[in-house]
């Protein structure tokens, strides 16, 4: 059985989902023009993604502070997280079986 793959991107925005491509264009328009007006990002975006989706200024800026330039990592939890992410889960249940018990 495969493991599933965990992504905080796909419930964050409404619309079409961004693909790496246009989230590789995002890094590159921010780097070269800054953060100081999204719009220019957008149309940037516009004209060089293959993919011709309309991104407003608001979805790139959205986009970049909570998924881009955040840091969240994609793909598989390594053994380690999932160890925290069940020790984590085993603590609160214990927790409210407590509290319902008591």
């Amino acid at each position: 059985m495969s493991e599933p793959t965990y992504s905080l991107s796909s419930n964050i925005s409404s619309g079409p989902r961004w693909s790496f491509e246009e989230e590789r264009l995002l890094q590159e328009a921010v780097l070269r023009l800054g953060t100081d007006n999204w719009e220019v990002i957008a149309t940037h975006l516009r004209k060089q993604s293959v993919a011709k989706v309309k991104r407003t200024g608001v979805m790139c800026e959205k986009r970049w502070q909570q998924i881009v330039s955040s840091g969240v990592k994609r793909g598989h939890w390594t053994l380690e997280e999932d160890s925290v992410i069940t020790e984590a889960v085993n603590e609160v249940s214990l927790f409210h079986l407590a509290y319902h018990i008591l």
